[in-house]
């Protein structure tokens, strides 16, 4: 029982620094970009694709 509750500690404690690292690796990236640059390319492609 001992060894389970262990292993089970271990499994969560790896997923949580796990997910902490693919969270700011994420959040990274999204700053990396300009908000202007999105948006602009937003604002101009749905016009461009449809034709308008």
């Amino acid at each position: 029982m001992t060894e389970d509750l262990l292993m089970i500690v271990g499994v969560l404690l790896a997923s949580a620094v796990c997910g902490w690292y693919v969270v700011h690796s994420i959040s990274g990236i999204v700053l990396l970009v300009p908000a202007d640059g999105v948006c602009g390319i937003g604002s101009v492609c749905p016009p461009v694709a449809l034709g308008f």
